[in-house]
């Protein structure tokens, strides 16, 4: 049985759960615009590193890259082709395991929500009483939760985490240094937060 007084005191606790909820995915989504860090080797030493067209520098360095952006890293060096590692949004199943869940537990305590009050209006009263029957209640709450229970559920990539990129320069034809074809390597946001470290090296070496 299921009075107003304890339906009353139910949607409260949800809607509690739900303000501390949103504070959590807040606190999250700020963690995940932190800068990734990169280590980048090269052997032999002296690579030219651009990020975005801009010049950072000569190997070895260390990059800081936002996670939540689009970047373009050329590697350049002379009488080598160049290479470059373009970071671009990846597709929703691409989305990691802890991003789903925190995406997907809002919409399943709103869902609860909204499927309590559902619930508690479309229940009978129970005769002689002004209580309403539970399972009606639980029911609708069970219902409402599906749909964020089905987002944290989907599948992800399996295959998104590098963790360190091998690149090989190739020497670049006669008489044509730093020309001929470039050599691309792409990369999610996601991949991108898993990568610790760029190791450069050259085909004659």
């Amino acid at each position: 049985m299921v009075s107003f007084l304890r339906m009353g005191n139910l949607l409260r606790l949800f809607s509690y759960l739900l303000i501390i909820t949103l504070i959590f995915q807040r606190g999250y989504a700020t963690q995940a615009t932190r800068l990734q860090k990169i280590p980048v080797t090269n052997n032999p030493v002296q690579s030219r590193i651009l990020v975005d067209g801009q010049e950072i520098g000569y190997t070895p360095l260390t990059l800081s890259l936002p996670r939540d952006r689009n970047h373009t890293i050329k590697i350049e060096k002379e009488g080598y082709e160049p290479a470059l590692i373009q970071v671009q949004p990846g597709t929703p199943a691409g989305s990691s395991t802890a991003g789903r869940f925190i995406a997907g537990l809002p919409i399943t305590i709103a869902g609860m929500f909204v499927g309590l009050v559902v619930g508690y209006l479309v229940s009978p009263t129970q005769p002689n009483s002004d209580h309403k029957y539970a399972s009606f209640v639980i029911g609708g709450a069970l219902l409402g939760a599906v749909p964020g229970v089905i987002i944290m559920a989907r599948k992800t990539d399996p295959i998104l985490e590098p963790g360190a990129i091998n690149i090989i320069l190739k020497r670049a034809p006669e008489g044509e240094t730093g020309a001929g074809s470039v050599q691309t390597i792409r990369l999610t946001f996601e991949q991108l937060s898993s990568l610790r470290r760029i190791r450069i090296s050259c085909a004659d070496n």
